[in-house]
């Protein structure tokens, strides 16, 4: 609907019809379009509010639920397990040495699919500490909402201004085939990323396993963020 300046978070469809001369019909039309998509929520009266949160770059900080909904596709998301593993599990070996310091930690795992086929099997580790309680009714199926950034971000109030990622090639095992619909050795892309805050601290890490080809194209900085060795790169897989 163009650039509006929204100084307390909201708009509403009259500020949107001032702005530029139209009927408050058209701002209507317009905004549960963008509601439709992804890009707004709409709160019963105080206006619309922008929930996008990320450029259309596809990183491990970009949102994969905004990102499908661009595409004119519908996301979902379905919940496989939350566990609890002691940093000492042979699970969390591979994870950085920072995170397990951080004591017990939840590993979440999901799988998205775009337009019911599925299309990437998460797991995100978080330290226990720092979040607290976690349950399954905080992960919908559906909507803008299922994006893990925008859970992460409103429900247990965390933040990160930049990504570090490693993306390789890898094969489907049996879980992963199964619930990726594919066949178990097929060829798959792993994107493991870990998610840093403003003092380089490790806010959160991801294991993405995902199905068919891929262009990546990643520039995982926030404004503002003075960086980290690495990171930007642009990948096919």
């Amino acid at each position: 609907v163009g650039e509006v300046l929204i100084t307390d978070g909201h708009i509403t469809e009259e500020q949107l019809s001032n702005e530029f001369e139209v009927s408050r019909i058209t701002i209507r039309r317009a905004l549960e379009q963008l509601v439709s998509e992804g890009y707004v929520n709409r709160r019963q009266g105080s206006g619309y509010s922008i929930v996008a949160l990320s450029p259309p770059q596809q990183n491990c900080i970009t949102s994969f639920t905004d990102m499908v909904y661009r595409k004119g596709a519908t996301p979902t998301s379905r919940l496989l397990a939350i566990t609890e593993v002691s940093p000492q599990d042979s699970r969390a070996e591979h994870l950085p040495e920072e995170l397990r310091d951080q004591g017990t930690l939840l590993l979440i795992q999901r799988l998205r699919c775009i337009d019911g086929v599925p299309a990437m099997l998460v797991s995100t580790w978080l330290p226990k500490a720092v979040v607290g309680p976690v349950h399954p009714e905080e992960f919908p199926e559906n909507g803008a909402q299922q994006s893990i950034l925008r859970i992460l971000q409103d429900k247990f109030s965390l933040s990160w201004d930049a990504a570090c990622e490693e993306i390789s090639p890898i094969v489907a095992d049996s879980q992963a085939a199964q619930l990726l619909k594919v066949a178990e050795g097929a060829p798959i892309l792993r994107q493991a990323c870990s998610a840093f805050g403003k003092q380089g601290r490790i806010v959160f890490y991801e294991d993405l396993l995902r199905a068919g080809s891929i262009t990546f194209e990643s520039y995982a900085l926030r404004h503002g963020h003075p960086g980290f060795p690495g990171l930007g790169s642009k990948t096919d897989g």
